[in-house]
């Protein structure tokens, strides 16, 4: 019986075998390159490219959505009664945590897929509309559900 793509991934991992996928395109192996499951690993070479890309396409979404999100979450601060901008925002909440569930239901990812969510190196001062005060505000509305979990930012 043939394994899944995920099967094998985590089959190499408990082996020590470490695979990636390169920046142009390719598949990296480390590890012990005479264990046996290296040639089911590369008899599987496309699947696994497949696999991969699609995870990094996921990982680039969620990047750029994160950054799209913390503008319209900007603007919601400073126009707090633009309910377009406030659809907008649900709307794309709602895409950018069903790419975080589709991660880890679908393709089994664990960690961060944006580097770690708590991490903006550039705090800034808004104003809070309700309240009329300023305050530290670190441009992140959201978090990936592998920090809402407390598991840390790996």
């Amino acid at each position: 019986m043939a394994r899944s793509v995920e099967t094998l991934l985590k089959d190499a991992s408990k082996a020590g075998i470490e695979i990636s996928l390169r920046d142009d395109n390719t598949l990296g192996m480390k590890g012990d390159g005479k264990h046996p499951l290296v040639s089911v690993l590369r008899e599987n070479r496309t699947g696994i490219l497949v696999w991969l890309d699609t995870i990094r396409a996921i990982e680039n979404r969620m990047i750029n959505g994160r950054v799209f999100l913390v503008d319209v979450w900007k603007n919601l601060i400073e126009n707090p009664d633009d309910e377009e901008l406030s659809r907008s925002f649900s709307h794309h909440l709602h895409l950018w945590a069903t790419l975080d569930d589709d991660l880890r239901d679908i393709y089994g990812y664990e960690g961060c897929p944006v580097g770690g969510c708590d991490r903006d190196p550039y705090p800034e001062k808004v104003r809070d509309p309700v309240h009329h005060v300023d305050k530290d505000f670190y441009k992140q509305p959201l978090v990936c559900s592998h920090c809402a979990e407390g598991s840390g930012n790996e």
